[in-house]
Parts: structure tokens; sequence; C-alpha cells
């Protein structure tokens, strides 16, 4: 056994670091409408996606999270409520 000391580097994921602002919460999400597909799909014309996250059943909510914060601006710039697959999704900062 290999206990971890502070010496150990920490691995690549739990070291990112996004820019600040980048994470959009996302709501009115339903399984039988949006995908983690169709999501990253529409999302992506705004920037690289970090990160997508859904919790849309029973709740219908998830978590977005850009790589930049242009792509936040550029997404939030096209509205609050976004139409994703024919269904409405809305952000909040």
């Amino acid at each position: 056994m290999n206990p971890i000391v502070k010496t150990d580097a920490l691995p690549e994921f739990l070291s990112l670091e996004l820019a600040p602002n980048c994470r959009l919460q996302l709501s009115g999400l339903n399984w039988e409408w949006h995908t983690l597909d169709t999501m990253r799909a529409h999302f992506e014309q705004f920037g690289p996606v970090e990160q997508l996250e859904m919790v849309a059943f029973p709740r219908g909510y998830g978590f977005l999270s850009f790589e930049t914060q242009s792509a936040v601006d550029r997404c939030l710039a096209f509205g609050l409520e976004q139409i994703v697959n024919g269904h409405p999704v809305d952000i909040k900062v």
C-alpha cells in the first residue's frame, strides 16, 4: 500500500480549475426530450463545454460548465430560455 503524501501530485482531474463564473444552472430538463448528447450539441455552439451534469428525473435540473468566460457570455447573450430539441431550457447564473 502506498499512502498519499504531501509531495504526491494531484491527479489531473482534481487539479483542474474552471475560470470563475463558468458554471450555469439548467432547469426544465426532461429525459424524454433532453439527453446529454442533445444538450452538449446545443451548448457547444457557444464554446467548449467542460462538464455537463443532468438530474432530470424527477427534478429536471442540471449544471453546465464552460471552459471559458467568453463561452458563458455568448450563451447568456443567446437568452436565459433556450430551445433544445424543441423544448425550453431555463438558464441561471
